[in-house]
């Protein structure tokens, strides 16, 4: 697909079809060969789309993409060829062909889950619900209990779920993140996590801070003063809190962390509450009892999300990843 012979074949043409392949490569099946050989075509072709659209003639655009049924809850990695078709579709966003554009995404080809061949092994990772059996989800609590969110409500945050053009948090609006987010580490001044836990945790000192000056390059980052020859005169101000009740512990809900984008909400934790109506500027928080119930229940081998979503949407997405009824 070298971008003299695609020009030329799309002259005169209202409608282009299009497809890419990661043929190049396909017998040792590695990423990246794959991938970057599949992405030179995708961006020869979308370049080339888009000086015909350009030129007043082509009307309507077709990209044959793959699916993207990945459950965010079980972080199966894809292989290159699914993402680089999904980055090729990013690459038509970013020229501004979204208008005349359609894209298809078909799912593996249904022979490969009898053949054992490498579409077999990408249709076992990608397609769980089909391949492995469905597993419902299973109450650890006996019962619920309550927990208070921001003083302004929700608004779409940035993590294991897609956004879309939906309204985002951003930094300082008082609102916490709705969406599916992976859950990071514990910090807290004990020594240790409470007796039985065992997760990843952090002893917070006054060498700790977490970042929330979206000018600043460690922007909603976890950094030491240790990690500098000299501390940054910014460091007192974003250095972690010590001696309060409430940040007695924090669990990160990883909202905006991959990478964090400056503006878009930075320090999204669980900890303990204020008080019983006090509502956050974006965390979660609950009473210490709780509180140190989801602690012993965190494990990584699991792999913990913490799903916040509005009733409607709850409702609308219940049925895909196999919710309990509310």
């Amino acid at each position: 697909m070298d971008p003299s012979s695609l020009n030329k074949a799309f002259e005169g043409v209202d409608a282009i079809f299009g497809n890419t392949t990661p043929t190049m490569g396909w017998k040792i099946f590695r990423g990246s060969i794959v991938r970057q050989y599949e992405i030179e075509q995708g961006y020869n072709l979308i370049n080339q789309v888009k000086i015909a659209y350009q030129k007043g003639i082509l009307k309507h655009f077709i990209f044959s993409s793959i699916s993207k049924p990945k459950c965010p809850l079980r972080n199966d990695p894809a292989p290159g060829h699914f993402t680089s078709k999904w980055d090729i579709e990013e690459y038509i966003k970013k020229l501004g062909l979204n208008k005349i554009t359609t894209v298809l995404r078909p799912v593996s080809y249904f022979e490969n889950f009898e053949n054992k061949i490498p579409g077999y092994t990408i249709s076992k990772k990608i397609f769980p619900g089909i391949i492995e059996k469905n597993i419902k989800w299973q109450p650890f609590f006996k019962n619920h209990f309550e927990v208070l969110l921001g003083k302004n409500g929700l608004a779409w945050g940035i993590g294991a779920h897609t956004n879309g053009s939906k309204e985002l948090k951003l930094e300082g609006d008082g609102r916490s993140p709705a969406g599916i987010f992976k859950i990071g580490k514990v910090y807290g001044e004990s020594d240790s996590l409470p007796k039985g836990c065992n997760y990843p945790y952090h002893k917070i000192t006054e060498n700790d801070a977490w970042v929330d000056d979206p000018n600043n390059p460690f922007y909603n980052q976890h950094v030491t003063s240790n990690s500098f020859k000299t501390k940054p005169k910014w460091f007192e101000s974003q250095r972690m809190r010590l001696g309060d009740h409430a940040y007695r512990w924090l669990i990160e809900i990883k909202h905006n962390s991959d990478p964090p984008k400056p503006g878009y909400g930075s320090a999204i934790f669980f900890h303990v509450r204020r008080g019983p109506e006090r509502r956050t500027t974006g965390c979660t928080v609950m009473t210490l009892e709780n509180l140190e119930r989801i602690i012993k229940f965190l494990d990584t081998r699991k792999k913990p999300h913490y799903i916040i979503l509005p009733l409607k949407e709850y409702t609308q997405k219940r049925g895909f990843y196999k919710l309990p009824r509310l």
